[in-house]
Order: C-alpha cells, then structure tokens, then sequence
C-alpha cells in the first residue's frame, strides 16, 4: 500500500497550552494521536516570523537559502508594496519534490502560496480565506484565479469558504460566553474573533472536501487563528495579568482556550477523512507565551509583536511503522521536509539544512542523500520562469498585516514603502544569519543599514552582538559609542518635538470641546444623536499616522539604557576589565532584574571570568523565570565543565540538546564528558555533530586530534584535525588583527530635522475620546490618585519629591523635619505617615498629591483608594554607607548588626513591600536611583509616561538632579 501522509500546520501551537487541555479531556483527539505516536518540542528559528518559517519548514532550509524574508515584498517596479508571494521562494518546496516523483498533493492555506503552482495535485493559496472583502450585507464573495490550481476547481472551492455573516451567536458564544456584555459599537474585538472563525473553517470545509474528491499521496492545511488569537486574546488569558481589567478578563479569558478546543475537533475530523492507514504530522512554527512571559509593551519596531512567540513549537507524528507514546528531542522545523522524504523513501538534499528525524520509526531506517533536488529534472510544477502577479487585493492583505501589528503601514510614497520593505527583509536576512552563527555575513548588511537609518538604533545593536561575536573588540567599542551618543542627541529632539505636540494636543482639546457643545446644540428634538455623535470613543484626537510618528519619537527619547549598559559590559569583557564589566551589567539589572536576558549575560559574564558558582546562580535565576531557555541550560553544562563535574556537564548538555539540537557548543561538550568516560566512540560521534553544525569549530578539531591520537591509534585523521584546528586559529587570528571598519558616519553631522519622522499634515479636526498616546493627560479636574514615593531610607525619596513638586504635583507635607546637612532641599515628609498601621482617616488630603511613604510602611495603606507609586531602589552598599554618614552627622552610632544582617532586611522589607502592590494591582514604576544620575533624560521620561504629566514639565525636573550629590556616595541623597 502506497504511504500517504496529512500535514497539519497550526500557527504558534504550544505545549504549555496544549498540555494542560489535554489533561483535562479537551483535546481528545490530539492526545489520541500523542499516545499512539512521536510527540516534542519543535525548536524555531531566528527570525521568529511566521512566512519565514512556514517556508523553511515546507523546504528544509533557512531563509537565506529558500528566499522568503518577510511578510512584504517590494513591487517588480518598486512602486509599492505586496504581501509576501511564492515567487520569492527561490527553492523547491516539499510538494514541488513530490510532483516531479508522481505523487500528488492537496496544498491549502501555506504562508506564502499565492499565486498558487501548477502542481500535480490542487492547491488553494494563502489568500484564499481572506475576509477583507467580505461584505456582510453583500453575499457576494469574488476569488481570483491565482487562487486556485487548477483553474477548473476555482467555483467549487470558492463556494466551501464561510461568511463571517453564516457565523452564528451560539458559535461566537462558545469564544465569548459573556458576549452580549460587549460594547460593539466601540469594541471591535468580537469582530475580529469572527473573521478567525470563518476563515479557519473555510480552510476547514476546503481541505475536507479535497481529502474526499480527490486522488492524494500528501495533504498539508495551513492554519493561522491559534496565532491571531493569541495575539489579540492571549493577554485575557488566565491566570490574570495585574495590566489586565477585570470586565476584560471576565468577558475574553475563554478565547484562546476555545480556539485549541475548535482545533483539536477539526483535527479530529481530518484524521477520519484520512483513514487509519495515513501517517498525521503535526507542527507549530513556534510557541506562543501563555504565562508569566508575557509582554505587556511590545518593541516599537516592525514585527515587535513576534516577541510574544516562544522559541519552541508542537512536533507530532502518527501512523504505520511510528513508535507509540513516545517523546523526541532536539528536533528542529528545518527537520520536517526531510522527515517527510524519509516517509516517502525519497533521498535527502545535502544542500538542505534539517536532518531526517530517523527516531520516529519502529524499525530501524536509514536515510539516502541527493546532493540538491533543485538540480534534478523533472516536472516539479514550480512556476514558469518570468512568472509575474497582479495583486489587485494587495492592499486588504496588507491591512490585515498592519491590524496584527507585523508591518507598519505603508506611507503614501510608494517608492518610499518599497524601499522600506526591502530595508526590513534585509534587516530579517541578516537576522537569519546571525541565526546560523555566520556573523560575518550578517556585518556587511547591518553595516549597510546602520549607515542608511542611523536613528534605527536595533541596527546597531545587532551589529555590535556581531562583532561581540567575533572578537572585534575595538570595532565593538566605536559602535557601542556611536550608538550612545546618537541617541543622546536625538532624543534631545525627540523631547522637543514631543513638546510641540503636546501644545498642540491642547489646541486640539479645546476644540473638541467647542465641537461639543455645537453638537449639543444641534440635537434634534426628539432626543436622537447627530451624526457627528456617533463616532467611536476610541477614536483620538492624532489620526493613526500620528500616533505612529509620537510612538516612534517617544521611543526614541525614552532610549534603553540597558541595552548600552549590557553592551558597555560586553567592551568591558572583551578587554578585560572584569571589574567594569560586572558594574555595567548590575547596573542594567536594576531596571530588569525580573528578566531572564539580565541573569543570562550576567551568568555568560562569570562564567568568562571562571568565577563558576556565581554563573551557576545566574543560569538558575534564568531557567526559574523561563524552564525552557537553551542558552541558560547550555551555560549550567559549560560551567560544571569547567568545574571538571563531568556527570553534570553531561546531563546539562543532554538537556540543552533535548530543547535545541543544533547548539555546537552543546555536542563538544558532551565529547568531552565522553572522553574523560573512556567512551571513545561517542565522544567522537559528539565532536563530529559539533563540526557539522559549525564548521569552523576550532576546538572540536583540536579535541578529535588528539583523540585520534591517544585513543583511536589514527595518526592521519590526528594530524588533519589538528592542520585544520591551526588553520582556523590562524585565520581567527588574522580576522582580529584586519580592522572590519565599519565606516559609521558621524552622529554629529546627522540632520535630525530630517532624519526624525515628522508629524504628517493633518486637519484640526477633533474627534471624540481622549488623547490616548501617553504624550499628554491632564489630569481631570477632583484628580482621586495618590501618588506615593517610596523606598528605604536614604534611597532618594526626598530627590524624587522634590522633583515632582518642580513638575507642579503638590506634596502633602508638614515640614515638621525641616531640611538639614543631610537633605539641605528638604525631606518633604508628613509626620502622620509614621501611624499608618493605626490611624488612616487622613488621606482623602493626598488625592491629587504626591505623599512620602517608606517601603515598610506601604503594606498599611489601605485598599479602595486609588494610588499610583514610585519605588526608588538603590545598591545596598550604597544605601547602608549613606544611612551611616547620616547618623555619625546626626551624632548617633550606627547599628551595631552587620551589613549582611541589614542588607537581608532591607532585601525582605522591599521584596514584601512590591509583593504587596503587585498582589494589589497597584501601578508602580520602580526607579534606579544610579540610573537617575546616569541616564536622568531618561528616567525623567519614563516618570512623564506614568505619571500622565505634560512633557514641559521635563526641564524643572531634571533640574533638581545633581549628579555630584551622588558621588559624594551619600551626602544629601535622601
């Protein structure tokens, strides 16, 4: 009997969701297909962006090798851009490779796919499900040609789609059970859970239809609503998020649970169209964070959304000849088309980059090679050569990239948008690059992009990683320096312009109310809304392009300060100055000490400075924030390595390999575990792995030499390992020595009027709602929050009170202590706050001021009122020196308790105390107070954000920071 084989694709899929359904029963038909077959994880690649990927997995290679680079594409004559085609990909995909062997293949739904290929079988393109065009009120639903292979099952598949308007409100009500409590008119989230709906099930109804009318060897059905709706639903799922409102928690945490569960009953039907006798493949892209990872601010960059994905995705196989409940590791999406021409005895390319996945097979199989089925004949139905594409629904396909955040919309110059789609898919290439561990590929595009956009400040960073990666010290250090120093000055601009917008969102204020009261004014007697009334409250006062041009000024001058601090740490462990380093990198920790990225440089920083206990915390703080982090695990394995702890290196190394197979660094050190064991065989096996994956691995050539000499008795192979060991060195050597040069203009020749977007021409005209953009928010006229500065004594409390009464928020205070040698500015305190614990019934006199409260005090506030808090943290050493000048000042003695015995209470007193206002859900802005004399500019910013304050109070705020105060380490601190 001939094999035939359903590939199903579900866009962001995960384990950490999945796992959970299934063990509550509903998933029954995947945990079926687990319990009879090959189940893991399925590691992604780097960029984790879904046309990418979906195109490796259907070619086996990466996306310098297939082609697709992102989501758009410029034109063919650079006037404008289009979604992602299939004319990109520059390979053959797994269908071609099974026409031109005369099976035939349903095609449905895969990213990208239009215009659709004249294979031997029907496919159905990407676009095919599409509801941009669909009217509720018009039936009519028109499906171009391009569509469909072949031309002939255009009507018959046109007509399986379903309508948004066919959904019914029991179906939406499975998605929403308290849908009716739903403001459509100014919530347009139901909407969207419709259009997943019906796009999934036309999907759904064609590839059922395909498996039953026609001949097939290969089915694969591409289906996206997992990841749509886990970009526009994961946050309401639960647990709840504390950024998260009850009324939306309540109403949409069902969403994303009920999206498997209509998955898991589709898969089901399609496993009964298929038959017992066809092997079923599951996979998944990537994952999708479903806990505490998740992100409440995504990057203010094309694609920023794809940070919400995970790097590890679903992997299933079940069918004849396939091992039963069993779990794999290491396998990786460029696995998959090689794994299927394993299934379909067909051989291997060389020049693909996945492995067969020889493991899911009872018997054992061994996989034959092609050296590249691009250059065997045959009819492949690829497309003809000078294939071309009009693309008359170009712009609907767009406006669904632009809704899930993936591209930015397209300006109205044309050539302008193509320029920018080609600098992303750049930008992407080099990313794919750096992926597969080729830095010196990735340099010249970067270099070249930096160059071009020298205010895209990830350009920049990726290069510097580059470099960081290939020992370029000096190259590292001008960049790092360049990328500080342009950012200073362009986010000086960056708060100038945001300065005029703000004066301009108050014109703009005071003619909405103006626009009111003629509405008002105008109201028909019979009580009904004018027209103008009737707009959406969500609408703002800046049109969409707008609010693009504030967030991209507003994220230019708020900056990130870690990023540079962790890349001055890198300069600093590239020549050696450990001491640096270390202060560099806990400098960036005080903003992101709750970050796995923190503990993992500084955990890579001790383990280069062979101080291994300290980077054994480090990975374990890592892999206690995220379980499944590769990198961290790999770090444990090469830390008790050298710690010459041989079983732990290898069982570490087992595990990083288990979560990503392709990390080098992984197998050598699994050699070397193997060779101090006497397992002579394996440990050469491992090295191999490690040289297969990066050829250019010096030390694993180093490390078979002489393993080919004391123990396989192979002075030949010894003496080639070690010539090629030489020659890499010597060509390191030689890398390090040549200056890679850069040429990186000077930032301060940059002209930031034109280099920094402008805000477009717009009419006046306001619109109803508020300016929702955190550029500008008055507060309302009663204003009921009370703003609370805390920390431990001494941590800069009295600073930052001082700088919010400068920004016109009033401080309730009884001047009781008056300003002394240790605070000549004043301390700013209200002696009641001492009895909090006894007595509250004073603090209706905060609402609408700021209010000094001690972090152990901040558990006796009371609940009901509404707070929005600053907790300032300091360095203890710091801290404690500075409460020490203070009392020896003040003639007292200090505590006679150790540093230790103090830090440990200090440490107990605020983790409690930010326990309690998480617990609360109370907003809370934790503030460095070495980052408010480093990096004031930007603190201050973070401060206007939160506190909804007008960005002209800036200037007086900075104004009360002195940086010298701070180097006398405690002086006047507060």
């Amino acid at each position: 009997m001939r094999r035939k084989l359903l590939l199903v694709g579900w866009d962001a899929a995960d384990w950490k969701l999945i796992g959970p359904l299934m063990d509550a029963g509903l998933m029954p038909n995947l945990q079926r297909l687990v319990e009879g077959g090959v189940s893991g994880d399925l590691m992604t690649l780097s960029p984790i962006l879904s046309p990418m990927l979906w195109t490796s997995i259907a070619t086996g290679k990466r996306p310098f090798n297939h082609g697709v680079l992102g989501f758009t594409e410029p034109l063919p004559d650079d006037k404008g851009v289009q979604p992602v085609t299939s004319l990109a990909r520059t390979t053959k995909a797994i269908w071609n490779i099974l026409s031109q062997n005369e099976l035939r293949s349903n095609v449905v739904g895969w990213w990208p796919s239009s215009p659709v290929e004249p294979i031997n079988g029907v496919m159905v393109s990407n676009h095919y499900a599409d509801t941009g065009s669909a009217n509720p009120q018009d039936r009519e639903w028109p499906l171009a040609a391009r569509h469909v292979h072949p031309p002939q099952m255009l009507d018959t598949v046109a007509g399986l789609r379903v309508h948004p308007a066919d959904i019914s409100a029991e179906q939406v009500r499975a998605f929403v059970p308290l849908g009716e409590r739903i403001d459509q008119q100014n919530d347009s989230r139901l909407q969207s859970i419709i259009k997943n709906i019906s796009e999934c099930a036309s999907l759904q109804n064609c590839v059922t239809h395909l498996m039953q009318a026609e001949p097939w060897d290969f089915t694969a059905v591409y289906l996206d609503a997992i990841d749509h709706m886990g970009h526009g639903f994961m946050r309401y799922h639960p647990p709840k998020l504390d950024w998260v409102t009850q009324e939306d928690f309540d109403i949409y945490q069902s969403v994303v649970t009920t999206t498997y569960i209509f998955h898991d009953m589709m898969l089901g039907t399609l496993c009964e169209q298929a038959g017992p006798d066809c092997t079923v493949m599951l996979v998944s892209d990537h994952g999708f964070h479903p806990d505490h990872l998740r992100r409440r601010v995504l990057p203010n960059e094309p694609a920023g959304p794809a940070v919400e994905h995970r790097e590890h995705g679903v992997f299933l196989v079940h069918g004849p000849g396939i091992r039963k409940d069993v779990l794999i590791h290491g396998a990786n999406l460029l696995d998959v088309t090689p794994t299927i021409l394993s299934l379909f005895d067909l051989p291997v390319g060389e020049d693909m980059d996945g492995r067969p996945l020889l493991d899911i097979y009872q018997q054992s199989v061994s996989a034959t090679t092609v050296p590249s089925w691009d250059d065997v004949p045959g009819a492949s139905g690829e497309h003809p050569p000078g294939t071309g594409l009009a693309v008359e629904e170009a712009s609907e396909a767009l406006e669904q990239l632009v809704a899930l955040g993936y591209i930015d919309r397209p300006g109205d110059d044309a050539a302008q948008a193509a320029a920018a789609a080609r600098t992303e898919n750049n930008y992407n290439l080099a990313r794919s690059f750096m992926n597969a561990q080729r830095f010196g590929d990735a340099i010249p595009l970067l270099v070249t992009l930096y160059e071009a956009q020298p205010l895209e400040f990830r350009f920049g960073i990726q290069l510097a990683m580059c470099l960081q990666a290939l020992g370029h010290v000096e190259e590292l250090a001008d960049t790092v320096a360049d990328i500080r120093q342009r950012w200073l000055q362009a986010a000086t601009v960056c708060r100038e312009r945001l300065t005029d917008i703000a004066a301009d969102a108050r014109e703009r204020r005071e003619q909405h109310r103006a626009l009111m009261d003629d509405l008002a004014k105008a109201r028909e007697p019979t009580g009904a809304v004018a027209e103008h009334d009737k707009q959406s409250p969500a609408e703002k006062l800046f049109t969409l392009e707008e609010q693009r041009v504030i967030k991209k000024l507003r994220s230019i001058a708020r900056g990130n300060v870690s990023a540079l601090d962790y890349m001055d740490g890198w300069v600093a462990v590239a020549r050696g100055d450990d001491k640096a380093a270390l202060a560099l990198l806990k400098l960036a920790g005080e903003r992101q000490s709750g970050a796995a990225g923190y503990h993992y440089q500084l955990g890579e920083c001790y383990r280069r400075l062979r101080r291994y206990r300290k980077a054994l915390a480090a990975y374990e703080a890592v892999l206690a924030l995220d379980p499944h982090d590769s990198g961290a695990v790999l770090g444990l394995a090469q830390t008790y390595l050298g710690l010459e702890q041989y079983e732990r290196a290898r069982e570490e190394a087992g595990k990083a390999l288990a979560l990503k197979y392709h990390l080098a660094p992984a197998h050598y050190v699994l050699g070397v575990c193997e060779a101090r064991a006497g397992a002579w065989d394996l440990a050469r096996e491992a090295y191999a792995r490690a040289l297969e994956l990066n050829p250019n691995y010096a030390q694993a050539h180093r490390r078979l030499a002489g393993l080919y000499s004391e123990a396989l008795a192979d002075s030949g192979l010894a003496a080639d390992h070690l010539q090629h060991a030489r020659d890499l060195e010597q060509l390191q050597r030689q890398r390090r020595e040549e200056r890679v040069a850069p040429q990186l203009p000077d930032y301060s020749a940059i002209d930031y009027a034109t280099a920094l977007p402008e805000m477009p021409v717009s009419e006046l005209e306001p619109r109803l709602g508020d300016l929702d953009n955190g550029v500008v928010r008055p507060a309302s006229d009663g204003d009921q929050t009370i703003y609370v500065v805390s920390g431990l004594p001494r941590s800069g409390t009295s600073l930052m009170m001082q700088m919010l009464q400068a920004a016109g928020l009033p401080a309730l205070t009884d001047a009781a202590r008056a300003a002394d040698e240790n605070n000549p500015r004043g301390y700013l305190e209200l002696e009641r706050v001492k009895g909090l614990a006894k007595s509250n019934n004073w603090l209706q006199d905060a609402c609408g001021k700021s209010l000094k409260v001690v972090s152990p005090l901040l558990p006796h506030l009371p609940q009901g009122w509404q707070y929005k808090v600053i907790f300032m943290q300091r360095e203890l050493d710091e801290l404690i020196a500075s409460q020490t000048t203070m009392l020896t000042r003040l003639g007292q003695s200090a505590d006679a308790q150790s540093e230790d015995k103090l830090r440990e209470q200090f440490e107990r007193h605020n983790g409690f105390a930010l326990e309690c206002l998480l617990r609360q859900s109370v907003p809370t802005l934790q503030i460095s107070h070495a980052g408010l004399m480093h990096a004031p500019e930007v603190i201050v910013a973070e401060l206007v954000e939160f506190l909804g304050l007008e960005v002209s109070a800036q200037p007086q705020m900075l104004a009360k920071i002195d940086p010298s105060l701070y180097r006398a380490r405690g002086a006047s601190t507060g």
